[in-house]
């Protein structure tokens, strides 16, 4: 039950993240091109300063891969998958088999290997002390899975693109300007993660607890009733 309640939570919150574009901060050097679409606040030959509007998905896609188990993730991205391919427009362009033409087609295919591998990972042997709850851990393997879900999306925005966009510009407006925000949102979802597994954990902890506590209690009451029986019988 616990788990649907995130499932459902976590879809929402990626429906949500489409649509919510916000502006975040990016700061780049030795790259005096700058994309049309952002706000800058500073600029000369080496270094740029300012604000770009972008969606808040690929948090969300970490922080359900920290937050759900590596089969509830494919759950969860494939009905989201089929939802936004049936038509409906939850995807961040829209929906329906068109947004197979999209550049940004490989950003969204890659958040299912991306969310495995993480929760693969993450959720290591069950060892929830040693990597679970490990801020380290987690955000290094976060790093890697932005890493990751960048690579693809370039590489597919590029073959997309084809000879109507170089390659460094691709690189510039995917990549190298929006990542300095999603390394800090990406280490706010680890935090954020850790401590509501942390919760997580220890509300488990005590239900079991108390289910095993109530259970000794009626087995033992069972016993006394059963003796109780038996001496009345005699």
């Amino acid at each position: 039950m616990l788990n649907l309640i995130i499932v459902l939570t976590m879809f929402f919150l990626l429906v949500f993240s489409t649509f919510l574009v916000v502006d975040l901060p990016f700061l780049t050097f030795l790259f005096a091109n700058i994309p049309q679409g952002v706000n800058l606040y500073y600029s000369d030959s080496i270094v740029a300063l300012g604000t770009f509007q972008g969606s808040l998905q690929i948090p969300v896609i970490i922080l359900s891969s920290l937050l759900l188990n590596p089969r509830l993730n494919f759950i969860f991205i494939c009905t989201y998958y089929a939802i936004g391919f049936y038509g409906i427009p939850i995807f961040y362009s829209g929906g329906g088999s068109q947004y197979l033409g999209q550049p940004t087609i490989g950003y969204l295919f890659s958040f299912l290997p991306a969310t495995i591998l993480l929760s693969k990972f993450a959720w290591k042997d069950h060892n929830y002390k040693k990597y679970l709850l490990n801020t380290r851990y987690i955000f290094f393997l976060s790093f890697m899975t932005l890493l990751f879900i960048h690579l693809i999306g370039i590489l597919t925005a590029f073959f997309i693109l084809g000879n109507n966009s170089r390659f460094l510009n691709i690189f510039q407006a995917y990549f190298y300007i929006p990542f300095l925000s999603q390394i800090l949102l990406a280490a706010l979802m680890c935090i954020i993660a850790s401590n509501l597994n942390n919760l997580k954990f220890n509300m488990l902890t005590r239900y079991k607890n108390f289910m095993e506590t109530a259970l000794k209690k009626s087995t033992t009451r069972r016993r006394l009733a059963k003796k109780t029986n038996i001496k009345r019988t005699t």
